[in-house]
């Protein structure tokens, strides 16, 4: 989720943000702003791939029916930040 790196390290104090910033450059070998240059097509890809998700919870409460199950926690922790 590369998307919201730059949102992340403007949310952080001035020391956590140096680390964020220096750590995330060193693990892509680029600066912040072109690791999210193409922000607006990587958001257009995640929208589409949650696409069954949603259509799922249109006619169900949970991924698994009635209650949820495993695969709802498991969706739940991924986009929980």
């Amino acid at each position: 989720a590369t998307v919201a790196l730059t949102d992340l390290h403007d949310m952080q104090d001035e020391p956590n943000a140096a680390y964020f910033r220096e750590s995330r450059e060193q693990r892509y070998g680029k600066r912040l702003e072109e690791v999210v240059a193409n922000r607006d097509a990587g958001l257009a890809a995640f929208r589409a791939a949650l696409e069954p998700l949603r259509s799922t919870l249109t006619y169900q409460p949970f991924i698994g029916g009635e209650a949820p199950l495993f695969a709802d926690y498991i969706v739940f922790g991924a986009l929980q930040w």
